[in-house]
């Protein structure tokens, strides 16, 4: 039996699903763009997922949702919605800088890691309160956004542990 559907998840009040064809729909509330449909806008029925200049995510191998934030793995992280504790990892293209953006309404390619080096080829991806986990081709667990419990791995946590952009985890985790 063929699956309609390859992957679905759902944030606090947003829904994400990965279709077939690679394509990434949304619905629920977007005050914080969390839909990636370029406007905020809440909606009851499904809209498409955009980049920057309205065009179409695809190539999409997997999808994971936050709180009010959503991710897509392609080759590289897409991500969009809510970015109040640095949980999207947007970063300036040019200087590798957290951009400072409180939302992003478009998927958003993460490029740089928190040190302002490249990221690695990612695997894996997950979403949770206000924080976003990846999984490295070797194995390595990255992370970034609110640390207020320790969940990204650091080896630090409290209100003052915020990572804007994707920092690879000092966890003794055997992951590959």
């Amino acid at each position: 039996m063929k699956k309609s559907v390859p992957m679905i998840a759902s944030g606090s009040t947003h829904t994400v699903v990965l279709k077939p064809n690679g394509t990434v729909w949304t619905w629920g509330q977007d005050t914080y763009g969390q839909l990636g449909d370029n406007d905020s806008e809440t909606k009851a029925y499904a809209v498409e997922v955009v980049k920057e200049g309205n065009i179409i995510l695809d190539n999409v191998k997997e999808v994971a949702a936050g709180t009010a934030h959503s991710l897509a793995l392609t080759k590289k992280i897409y991500a969009w919605g809510s970015n109040s504790y640095g949980q999207l990892g947007i970063t300036d293209a040019t200087s590798g800088k957290p951009t400072g953006a409180s939302k992003s309404a478009v998927a958003v390619e993460l490029i740089y890691a928190n040190d302002g080096s490249e990221l690695p080829k990612f695997v894996s991806i997950a979403a949770g309160d206000y924080f976003s986990v990846a999984l490295a081709e070797d194995g390595s667990v990255w992370s970034w956004g609110r640390n207020v419990n320790g969940q990204l791995g650091h080896g630090d946590f409290g209100t003052g542990y915020t990572y804007y952009a994707p920092v690879k985890s000092t966890t003794r985790c055997k992951c590959k």
